[in-house]
């Protein structure tokens, strides 16, 4: 088995039943159920998805494997935030689902973890386990971003910089057709995008605000639980607010400041501290934004 034949075995199932979660879903379970691996059986559904630029294949293949181990990562990181008796009642006896696992399936446990840390009053050490996931900054991360903060000697100067680039890599795939992560770009994404920069200053706090996920049909979307649907990009909790009316806490989105810190963690050659804003797991929330704090010698030094 080789990630090419899974392409055409894929491509063969999506032309006879249609690219459903349902088509998708029962692909995965069956190759599971044989014992394939499933980091090839992935990756040929994603190689196929991203041949015919289909965008909202593209995104259901990716989330498969997008955070894969992040879930394991924050099991084995509690364990030191909140201690082994709440790692015991949160995690105890579970399997967590790994490479191969559905969309349904992952985030089903992810919502039951939440609610179980939440359960244990443990929302502190629950967000710096988070925090502290394969998404969070790492030593020596990103050299680059501090050899450019260092040579621009600005921090308002380094936020446009990162967002000219994020601006240049949308249009690179506008003109290219090529997907940005998991969607396809046209003008009216960049000029949102433009209109709503990633990055901005206020005084001491960096914000952060993510592009919706799903940029296109978030625009066109008028049900709300939907438009948030389309804006979130967690692979692991964006089924919950499909799934529950009462999704996953914001508690769980530390995961994706840790994230969205690690431009600033590189640059600054520190951790820093931030916190949640708005995600769209709260009722009427349509954008995910997180506040970072700039160190008071950073600050002085560099505006």
């Amino acid at each position: 088995m080789t990630k090419k034949s899974i392409a055409r075995e894929f491509k063969k199932l999506i032309e006879k039943d249609g690219a459903t979660r349902e088509t998708i879903n029962g692909f995965v379970q069956r190759k599971r159920a044989k014992k394939k691996d499933m980091w090839k059986v992935i990756g040929g559904m994603v190689d196929y998805a991203w041949s015919i630029r289909d965008e909202q294949l593209l995104s259901e293949t990716l989330l498969l494997c997008d955070g894969a181990d992040i879930m394991k990562m924050i099991s084995e990181i509690s364990k030191e935030t909140c201690g082994p008796e709440v790692w015991q009642k949160v995690f105890g006896g579970r399997d967590i689902p790994g490479i191969g696992a559905t969309l349904d399936e992952i985030n089903a446990f992810t919502l039951d973890t939440d609610k179980r840390f939440h359960a244990c009053d443990a929302r502190e050490g629950y967000e710096r386990a988070c925090e502290k996931t394969a998404h969070c900054w790492q030593p020596g991360w990103s050299a680059g971003n501090c050899e450019e903060f260092l040579k621009l000697g600005n921090i308002d100067l380094f936020i446009d910089f990162m967002n000219a680039h994020t601006i240049k890599d949308l249009e690179r795939c506008r003109d290219k057709g090529e997907p940005y992560f998991n969607q396809m770009i046209d003008d009216e994404v960049i000029e949102y995008t433009k209109a709503n920069p990633n990055y901005r200053r206020d005084g001491s706090k960096i914000y952060v605000t993510k592009i919706p996920f799903l940029a296109t049909k978030f625009f066109a979307e008028t049900d709300s639980k939907m438009k948030r649907y389309y804006a979130c990009h967690c692979p692991l909790a964006r089924e919950t607010i499909l799934m529950a009316d009462d999704p996953v806490s914001r508690s769980f989105c530390h995961c994706s400041l840790g994230y969205s810190k690690k431009p600033f963690d590189a640059a600054f050659d520190r951790e820093l501290t931030g916190r949640t804003v708005s995600v769209v797991f709260d009722e009427d929330i349509y954008e995910c934004t997180f506040e970072i704090d700039i160190p008071e010698d950073i600050l002085i030094q560099y505006t």
